[in-house]
């Protein structure tokens, strides 16, 4: 048998009973650091990209959120929009 560090079984007899739960629990464990008391993230990235329509190269943005590995962003339009990772570098965690 092997447990999560939590106490969770994770496998039984060379099974693994709960990917999911390693997942998410290695998530938490990564991420827990970058969460205000409001629960929001709390990372800043810069726009390593070209040049966009409500978006400025060089600038540092605040990601709202992670969705799918893409980063959420508000844009200089006052709109979110879901950017690819690779398009900024992060600055702040």
């Amino acid at each position: 048998m092997t447990y999560c560090s939590c106490g969770f079984l994770l496998s039984e007899n060379g099974k693994i009973l709960s990917y999911l739960h390693c997942v998410l629990h290695f998530y938490i464990l990564l991420t827990a650091a970058n969460f205000s008391d409001s629960g929001m993230i709390r990372l800043k990235v810069k726009y390593i990209g070209e040049d966009k329509v409500g978006i400025r190269t060089g600038k540092i943005y605040e990601v709202i959120s992670i969705e799918k590995d893409w980063y959420r962003i508000m844009t200089e339009l006052d709109e979110d929009y879901l950017f690819p990772p690779e398009l900024f570098e992060i600055v702040e965690e």
